[in-house]
């Protein structure tokens, strides 16, 4: 069995444990070695996302052990349940580049909120893309965040 079909197998059945057959959707990033797995809507999916995607980092989470334990170490999956996480990281990228204007145009940094390692790398390569701003992560463990500063 290969990591995808070990990281579905593993993620249906737990869903399954819930009461709820689903048929989980993969895609595949080969540059990245990053699995996505996508759960289509169910009668549940507030409890599998929970309070600011808690339960849906705690399933990426069990996937990605499971992984790990059956020797896949180089292979990385995220979760998502009906569309949550896509949309999130679109209302991130939309705010990040908000900011970054106001950035731009007053020369003042901004400290976005805390924000998960994930959410991070979606600022980052967001902004990334626009000339004149630079971003770094600040603080530690939960707080951790990042500062997004006009460049040269």
């Amino acid at each position: 069995m290969d990591a995808r079909e070990l990281s579905v197998k593993f993620l249906e059945d737990l869903i399954a444990f819930f009461g709820v057959n689903v048929l989980v959707e993969v895609e595949e990033n080969e540059e990245d070695q990053v699995l996505t797995l996508n759960v289509p809507s169910t009668r549940l999916n507030g409890f599998f996302i929970g309070s600011n995607g808690e339960n849906l980092r705690a399933l990426q989470h069990l996937v990605n052990m499971s992984l790990r334990r059956n020797g896949f170490e180089d292979i990385a999956v995220t979760v998502d349940v009906a569309g949550y996480k896509k949309q999130r990281n679109e209302r991130l990228s939309r705010q990040a580049t908000k900011l970054a204007a106001t950035v731009k145009e007053t020369g003042e940094p901004h400290e976005m909120q805390p924000m998960t390692a994930y959410e991070r790398r979606v600022v980052h390569k967001t902004l990334g893309e626009i000339d004149g701003i630079t971003t770094e992560s600040a603080g530690a463990g939960r707080d951790r965040h990042i500062v997004i500063k006009k460049g040269e």
